[in-house]
């Protein structure tokens, strides 16, 4: 009989703190985070109990729902990406533009900001 691994729980886990915190802020129930990742309310249970998932596909699946970054709902670390900022130098290769000097122009792409 093979054993399978067990999903150890710990103290507390980003994972549990974020779901708890996005139930809550959203009004959302554990059915429907669970139809958001496509597993069994039992399993949504578990994470917030802070029971170490078994797939994280599932997870990114449900982060994808909640239209957060993985890394955000699994570690509770916003990412910032090089591409969120750019300046015109980032996007040209050329040295010496005739328009150096004059001013400088900056493009930044707009992210809905994330509540904490």
């Amino acid at each position: 009989m093979i054993k399978k691994p067990s999903r150890k729980r710990s103290e507390s886990t980003p994972l549990g703190e974020n779901l708890k915190r996005i139930m809550k802020e959203r009004n959302l129930s554990m059915r429907v985070l669970a139809g958001m990742a496509g597993v069994s309310v039992s399993s949504i249970s578990d994470w917030v109990n802070n029971s170490s998932p078994a797939d994280l596909q599932k997870v990114a699946a449900l982060a994808k729902g909640l239209n957060i970054s993985f890394s955000f709902l699994v570690l509770g670390v916003h990412e910032e990406s090089k591409t969120d900022k750019l300046t015109i130098d980032d996007l040209y290769d050329s040295e010496g533009t005739p328009l150096e000097g004059v001013f400088r122009i900056s493009a930044v792409r707009l992210i809905k900001k994330q509540r904490k």
